[in-house]
């Protein structure tokens, strides 16, 4: 990806997956795995969101991870108990139902407005950046930080803008190809803002114009414009 090639802190990374998740399933099972259960354990914000997946043939009640991890998530987290299921049969639709029980999804709307990138909470960032992916047809990296500059006059964070759209990628509701990183949005992904009325007529008009500005475009995006008709 383009842009700023500093490492992420990955204890950030994580951090920042949690803010925008509405909920962690975590399946203990792997190294990895492991030590993402006893560093969530002890960031309250992760653990109060966390539904902890227990393979109960191999992890037992006294277990190091149900009387230590399991049982810090269990303080804090809306979704405890813990839930012991066989990894060789696990029960979705146990841990379906809790998610929903315990923290359905709100259909409520409301008006994302700011006055600076600061204020913007990383949930709003995430839907931004995917909507101006799709109005712009492609972008790279450098592409979205230079739009949200002129957004927000100049004052934005830029490694907090690559961690998103890292997070984008990975979720799979963009997609990145080609040497220079374009980005792409997944065909079928969910869009996550409505258009409030009155406004919808200038967006057309935006769309429109870049639309031609990607059809009349140099030969060198003739493989973009291709991308594009394939993904339709």
């Amino acid at each position: 990806m383009s842009g700023d090639q500093k490492p992420f802190n990955i204890a950030d990374f994580e951090e920042l997956i949690g803010r925008l998740s509405h909920s962690i399933v975590l399946f203990p099972e792997a190294p990895g795995s492991f030590a993402e259960l006893g560093y969530f354990s002890k960031v309250p914000t992760l653990a109060g969101k966390t539904i902890l997946v227990i393979d109960s043939k191999r992890q037992l009640n006294d277990s190091f991870i149900s009387l230590g991890p399991a049982a810090s998530i269990a303080d804090v987290s809306i979704f405890r108990p813990t839930i012991y299921t066989n990894y060789e049969d696990p029960d979705f639709d146990l841990i379906k139902e809790r998610i929903v029980s315990r923290k359905p999804i709100s259909p409520k709307r409301r008006t994302v407005k700011y006055d600076s990138f600061k204020k913007v909470t990383d949930y709003d960032l995430f839907a931004l950046i995917f909507e101006s992916i799709g109005i712009l047809k492609f972008a790279t990296s450098d592409d979205l930080i230079y739009v949200l500059r002129a957004m927000f006059k100049g004052n934005v964070d830029p490694s907090r803008i690559l961690k998103v759209i890292s997070i984008l990628v990975g979720s799979g509701k963009v997609e990145e190809f080609g040497e220079l990183g374009h980005l792409m949005i997944v065909k079928g992904s969910r869009t996550f803002f409505k258009v409030r009325d009155g406004y919808r007529e200038q967006l057309a008009e935006v769309k429109i114009s870049i639309s031609q500005i990607v059809n009349t475009a140099a030969d060198d995006f003739a493989g973009l414009k291709g991308r594009l008709a394939h993904v339709g």
